[in-house]
């Protein structure tokens, strides 16, 4: 590996400044001086930096100080849903005609009347949600990265086992390979939103097995219960087996108090 001085790097932020002949050692306190290649920043970014801790510190004069959010995650360990119901109806689901439930996992009996030709299955309830983790407010180091030959023209140099992020001001979407979102204050922040967990839109979508015995035996049409889905029926049911569906849950919260949001986009 090459030697890192007279190297340059590239402030990013509110710097925006090109400094040159920095060693990496003193630019990147304590840190492995093997070289990891970071993609450059997609456009309307700034960055690539590398995220540390106030003690993992950078060279002042290559940093810029932000109270961040950590980000936040959902737990679906421990989430469960409900068994969803059977609407029995006319050709088509046009009228409803009779609501079966399906229990959930044993073999139930059906008890529907004859003459009803189509079925609809509805969602489960959520019955224990996802269990937030994540965010507080910490300060960090937006560090800038080393322009090196180690590295193309079209990308800059990080530290080994370095988080490597790109940022923006306001709330935006994270995109390949910057896919872990967080955010951050532009100035001093009071405080972080707590995190929460926010159901997905296909939750508790279980799978229902129709049979002509009433024992859940032989051949079994099956129905999904998404809400919309109207499945024709072949010949009248007399039993069913359930299949509860999942929860899926969206992490929300985790943006600064009392100052403007930026969102920060990482390489996980």
């Amino acid at each position: 590996m090459p030697g890192w001085g007279a190297r340059c790097w590239l402030v990013m932020g509110p710097l925006l400044s090109l400094a040159c002949a920095v060693d990496f050692d003193r630019h990147f306190v304590g840190a492995d001086p093997d070289c990891v290649c970071a993609p450059q920043a997609p456009a309307g970014w700034e960055g690539p930096i590398a995220l540390a801790s106030v003690a993992e510190t950078c060279e002042e004069s290559a940093r810029t100080d932000v109270d961040w959010c950590g980000p936040c995650a959902c737990d679906d360990e421990g989430a469960s849903c409900g068994a969803g119901e059977l609407t029995f109806a006319e050709p088509g689901c046009a009228v409803a005609g009779e609501i079966a439930a399906t229990g959930t996992g044993d073999c139930v009996e059906l008890g529907v009347s004859g003459g009803l030709e189509s079925v609809r299955g509805a969602p489960g309830q959520v019955n224990q949600g996802c269990s937030p983790s994540g965010g507080g407010r910490s300060q960090i180091h937006f560090c800038a990265l080393l322009m090196t030959p180690d590295c193309s023209d079209a990308e800059l140099c990080a530290p080994q086992g370095a988080t490597v992020c790109v940022h923006r001001v306001g709330e935006w979407p994270c995109d390949a390979p910057f896919v872990e979102q967080s955010f951050f204050g532009t100035e001093p922040a009071t405080a972080c939103e707590p995190c929460a967990c926010e159901p997905g839109a296909e939750n508790c979508v279980g799978v229902t097995t129709l049979f002509l015995s009433d024992a859940c035996t032989g051949d079994g049409q099956t129905v999904t219960h998404d809400g919309s889905t109207c499945t024709t029926l072949t010949e009248t049911p007399s039993s069913a087996r359930h299949e509860l569906g999942g929860v899926t849950c969206q992490p929300t919260g985790g943006r600064p108090q009392g100052a403007e949001v930026g969102t920060l986009c990482c390489i996980p």
